[in-house]
């Protein structure tokens, strides 16, 4: 490898050694200063005053979930290959723009998605440890990433599972950012995505030169949200993967696509699933009814697709019930089922076996792979679940004035591998939870104001902060004592 120096926008010099990765539009790099970081620089034909600008508009308008102190990809926390700076050949003065800084995501931790919802693929990788529970757990990480963007007016437009990558612990990261569709919110204006994957996109963008045409991509996020989380809890197999004579003259995805044949609905005869896919009753309701409005109204009413939130909400809501099989540690299944659905299949067809894959001893730290690099072929254990721990679970607070509010740390533990998510609720109107929802890699604090103004005559209260998390449910109690009346 060669060293490169270049600056960030205030002039900062940055080490880069590489090229450890060559793309059609530029060479990736990684920095020895920060080493948490790395590097695209864009080929000299590639480079525009259109693509600096929406660089620069993506430096600008980051989405929630990105962070300066939070840059490193984990394991447990999701990440995007996201701009944080922009790159120029020389410090100050008349200089050109080179490329950007954005973090690293650790390639011999994540994998790309096919590798997870593919049965084969994650046998070989994980044995039965990656289960049902964890799928399900990526496709809300995914969810929750996809909210994120979009709550800063972005889209990803070529939602595929090569630009998606999960971890062992279920934490996703999405690479090739710099080909979103993305508002400039300082210039007002759209920079659109000249990219798709016909596998993901819904019937209205079929056949659409996105490289000619300016199309919005909102939409079309939802539809390959849909396609993805289908293909997570589905065993891989595309929701419009069919057969029959709905289908006939179909031959790939796409056409399928545009004929708009679901292939799980009762009451069409003309189109059968593959005899290979799951049950679809093992899908909960609830997400049957956003499958539904993705896949079947959706179809010529593209407004009516779930946003990303909504699917975010209603799998947490799933994950905080899911159901543990008795017989087999590795078996997850939805509240919705009264037995186990994985204990029907044969030992040989399990696709969530008893067996765990054992690890194999890391790779040096020099072969870490950048974002966007071709993760390293190597097995990966089943990481611990998420486990809530509530250090200090009773609450007293002596000799307080009426009428004031006082704020109080309730601080989560996460003990698990996974990142921990929930809710958290009181049970009196006199104390309000901030935040609500949570996520937590290790630790978080939530407040409670007490507000002792709305509190009754009496001058001892009590109350239970409930919370409930994909790691376990548990309860605070608040005991508060009030000072009498003069």
């Amino acid at each position: 490898m060669t060293e490169r120096t270049v600056y960030d926008e205030s002039g900062t010099p940055i080490v880069l050694s590489g090229p450890v990765k060559k793309g059609g539009e530029g060479e990736m790099y990684l920095t020895k200063t920060p080493e948490h970081l790395c590097a695209k620089l864009y080929y000299e034909r590639r480079m525009t005053q259109l693509l600096q600008a929406k660089i620069a508009a993506m430096v600008r308008n980051s989405p929630v979930d990105v962070k300066p102190e939070t840059r490193r990809a984990g394991p447990r926390g999701s990440a995007l290959a996201w701009p944080i700076s922009l790159l120029y050949d020389s410090p100050l003065g008349s200089r050109s723009f080179v490329g950007y800084l954005m973090p690293l995501i650790d390639t011999t931790l994540y994998m790309e998605a096919h590798r997870f919802f593919d049965p084969d693929d994650r046998i070989r990788l994980f044995g039965g440890g990656f289960s049902w529970r964890y799928l399900l757990t990526a496709a809300y990480n995914l969810a929750s990433v996809m909210t994120d963007i979009h709550s800063r007016g972005h889209c990803i437009g070529d939602v595929s599972s090569r630009n998606l990558l999960v971890a062992r612990t279920a934490a996703v990261a999405i690479i090739d950012c710099d080909s979103f569709q993305i508002l400039d919110t300082e210039n007002d204006r759209v920079f659109y995505s000249r990219v798709g994957t016909g596998e993901y996109l819904p019937p209205e963008l079929q056949g659409v030169d996105f490289g000619k045409e300016d199309v919005d991509r909102y939409a079309s996020d939802l539809f390959g949200l849909g396609v993805l989380v289908f293909r997570f809890l589905m065993g891989g197999v595309h929701p419009f993967q069919a057969s029959g004579e709905g289908v006939s003259g179909a031959h790939s995805i796409e056409q399928k696509i545009q004929k708009g044949k679901f292939a799980y609905l009762a009451s069409d005869p003309s189109v059968a699933p593959p005899k290979f896919a799951y049950d679809y009753r093992i899908i909960p309701a609830s997400l049957q009814d956003l499958f539904y409005r993705c896949f079947v109204e959706g179809i010529s009413h593209p407004a009516a697709r779930p946003p990303a939130e909504e699917w975010k909400r209603v799998i947490l809501s799933e994950l905080m019930e899911i159901r543990h099989c008795s017989a087999n540690p590795n078996h997850w299944y939805g509240r919705h089922l009264t037995a186990c659905p994985w204990c029907a299949y044969e030992e040989t067809g399990d696709p969530f076996p008893r067996w765990v894959r054992t690890p194999e001893p890391p790779a040096p730290a020099d072969e870490t792979v950048e974002s966007g690099g071709e993760p390293e072929e190597m097995p990966a254990i089943e990481a611990s679940p998420a486990e809530l721990v509530l250090p200090a679970p009773h609450i007293t607070i002596h000799d307080v004035a009426r009428d004031i509010v006082i704020p109080y740390s309730l601080v989560l533990n996460n003990r698990g591998d996974m990142r921990l998510f929930g809710t958290a609720e009181s049970t009196v109107p006199w104390i309000t939870v901030n935040p609500g929802d949570f996520t937590c890699d290790e630790t978080i604090a939530l407040t409670l104001d007490i507000n002792t103004g709305d509190m009754d005559e009496k001058d001892f209260q009590k109350a239970k902060i409930r919370i409930f998390s994909n790691g376990g449910n548990a309860e605070a109690i608040v005991f508060v004592s009030l000072q009498p009346d003069s």
